[in-house]
């Protein structure tokens, strides 16, 4: 599953291939040692680790191994799964983009760009009842049990902004299959700043 949702993201938004998100995955026991005691992520289902600045950077990935993700396709798994295991390789790939280019990114950025990837890949996806969750996805209550204020807010923003732009490439894209158009655009939003994306979608 993780290599299909890789080639997904990499196809999407035309990024050059990097190595394989098996690679960066770390266990329960790798996460626990670099978090607090009291952090509400030690019992996350997924959680990326980024360490160090642009040039020395560790990067570690953790999903729950109940997903099965290295073992199971994406026509076999769930559709929680499937969105579980998309998100994490969302932050990871973005992540990986900017780390090569020395640019900035922040953690809104980061939920935002795993929102919008989650709605397309059901949304294109040819199987209807996934097509249908897609819209469904965006509007339902995430679980974020134990985050403090600052990160609910962020979570709160970044499924506003995405449901504002998921909206726009529905309209703009998707009902007129105007599918040369969706890829167009996709990969010029994906290589926006922070900033160009609040300016291209609005505030939160």
């Amino acid at each position: 599953m993780l290599s299909e949702l890789q080639s997904w993201i990499e196809e999407t938004y035309r990024l050059e291939p990097e190595a394989p998100v098996a690679d960066y995955l770390i266990d329960r026991a790798q996460l626990e040692r670099h978090l607090d005691k009291d952090s509400p992520y030690r019992n996350a289902e997924e959680v990326l680790l980024l360490r160090g600045d642009a040039e020395d950077c560790e990067v570690g990935l953790f999903l729950h191994p109940k997903f099965g993700c290295e073992g199971t396709s994406v026509a076999e798994a769930d559709t929680h799964g499937v969105m579980t295991a998309l998100e994490g390789v969302s932050h990871l790939r973005l992540s990986l983009h900017r780390l090569k280019r020395s640019e900035g990114l922040t953690q809104l950025e980061l939920e935002l760009q795993a929102e919008v990837d989650k709605f397309l890949f059901l949304r294109l996806m040819p199987d209807e009842l996934r097509r249908a969750e897609a819209k469904r996805h965006l509007l339902s209550e995430a679980n974020l049990e134990g985050l403090s204020r600052e990160n609910l807010d962020r979570y709160a923003a970044a499924r506003r902004l995405a449901h504002r732009y998921c909206l726009h490439l529905e309209e703009t894209y998707l009902a007129p299959r105007s599918f040369d158009g969706l890829y167009r655009e996709l990969p010029k939003f994906y290589r926006m700043s922070h900033w160009q994306k609040l300016q291209a979608i609005g505030l939160p």
